[in-house]
């Protein structure tokens, strides 16, 4: 290589790697500032995950896994009832509505006293692995055994914005090109990504494992590193197994058939582990409650499965959990035009069909999977569409892989496609900040 052509190359890096770091940056701003601000257990499921937390503390590591402790902690229940909450949670628990001063609540000690009752914990079988690495993070803080319900929470929130942040920075390493980064930054701005992945739960740690797991994939030192990755995923969140579908596929298609077979047994230490815990079929109160029959016709199941997977596509894109759980209509419609005019400015990469089959393995665990989830959900409460969307941004990293490997944009649609995708992000955290200051408040 000439001089000169390398040091043309040296500045381009140069250039590259100060945005990089800035959009990461960005991003773990906008998510550190969300985890302040969303009141005490606002976050999708929050109670019942920080509870599995606090039984894996209280028990110690070897209790935890050898328990299936389907109550919700005391202590939980103590708090929500001493806390404003939205409708979901005030069903259960009779906490009062919000009146606009719930905002940073979590930065506020309450007192706490017993309150009767039972809650079932509808995370107790979830995989044991996150709330483990939880229990002990916080064990090694000095004081935390003082620490209240909201502190632990604020805690646990914290972990979740550095898992989202190094997750984020692997994904960057991972994919090619200034442009595709800002392209997923973008994405990763909208409400939806900080409603699922900054709140006390299994998917900001699953986020971070999916954008390892790729990472390992496509470089080239992937034996003992990618098995012992691909072991952790399901011990994490069943919903993993997408992503162990497509690592297994490429071992597959690319003749490695020894670390094929060991990778496949160290993905289903996850059957073992959970067996000795009492698993049921996995992680979901919706597959493991729901029985019987579901009493309906073909075309009413297929109507209803489409519901569920535009529930949940649009609460992706927006979330607001118990209170505001759908963005605006017109919201809504402007991002099916923006999706339809990228599918039109995108083109099929020449060398797409050869690397396509691990992503469709992926994709059919991903279709099969979310198809019982939502029968599972219709046959427990009764109704379709009850799939939230913080699914989809767990496996994020994993969509980003396919969409570098599978297409490309036309470079005269590039330019819009961009202006459009940041000003309907923009578009989408004013409306979700404009609601959610009226219902929370501002300080």
């Amino acid at each position: 290589m000439a001089p000169d052509t390398e040091d043309h190359v040296n500045a381009g890096k140069r250039r590259i790697i100060p945005s990089f770091l800035w959009i990461v940056a960005l991003l773990a701003l906008r998510w550190t500032y969300h985890a302040f601000y969303l009141p005490v257990f606002e976050g999708p499921d929050e109670p019942f995950h920080l509870g599995r937390t606090i039984d894996a503390i209280e028990d110690g590591p070897l209790g935890f896994l050898a328990s299936e402790n389907e109550r919700l902690p005391r202590i939980v229940d103590e708090a929500i009832k001493h806390h404003p909450c939205a409708e979901d949670l005030a069903g259960e628990f009779n906490c009062p509505g919000f009146a606009g001063t719930e905002a940073f609540n979590i930065l506020r000690r309450t007192r706490q006293e017993p309150t009767g009752g039972w809650v079932r914990n509808y995370e107790a079988h979830q995989p044991p692995l996150s709330y483990l690495i939880q229990a002990i993070l916080t064990r090694l803080c000095p004081g935390s055994s003082d620490w209240t319900v909201e502190q632990l929470l604020l805690f646990c929130r914290i972990l979740s914005v550095l898992y989202a942040t190094a997750g984020t920075w692997l994904l960057f390493r991972t994919v090619e090109g200034r442009g595709s980064r800002w392209f997923l930054a973008t994405l990763l701005l909208l409400p939806g990504a900080a409603e699922a992945l900054i709140r006390c739960s299994n998917d900001s740690l699953l986020f971070l494992w999916t954008a390892l797991a790729i990472s390992l994939l496509v470089s080239r030192h992937r034996g003992a590193a990618l098995v012992a990755t691909l072991s952790l995923g399901p011990l994490i969140k069943l919903t993993a197994f997408a992503i162990i579908g497509l690592a297994l596929a490429r071992l597959w298609t690319e003749g490695r058939r020894r670390t094929f077979g060991i990778a496949l047994m160290a993905s289903l230490v996850v059957f073992p582990i959970q067996g000795l815990r009492g698993w049921l079929w996995g992680g979901t109160q919706e597959v493991n409650l729901a029985g019987g029959p579901l009493d309906e016709g073909t075309i009413s199941i297929l109507l209803g499965l489409l519901r569920s997977c535009y529930s949940m596509g649009k609460t992706a894109i927006w979330l607001g959990n118990w209170s505001f759980f759908r963005p605006p209509g017109w919201l809504v419609v402007l991002f099916g035009v923006f999706l339809l005019a990228l599918l039109v400015a995108l083109r099929p990469r020449r060398d797409a069909i050869a690397g396509s089959v691990p992503h469709m393995v992926a994709l059919l665990i991903a279709v099969v999977g979310t198809i019982v989830f939502a029968i599972g959900n219709r046959k427990l409460f009764g109704a379709w569409g009850g799939v939230g969307g913080w699914y989809l941004w767990g496996w994020f990293p994993w969509f980003a892989a396919a969409f570098n490997d599978s297409v490309c944009m036309r470079d005269k649609w590039e330019g819009w496609i961009r202006f459009s995708a940041v000003g309907l992000a923009l578009m989408a955290n004013l409306m979700w900040f404009r609601e959610a200051f009226r219902l929370y408040g501002v300080t």
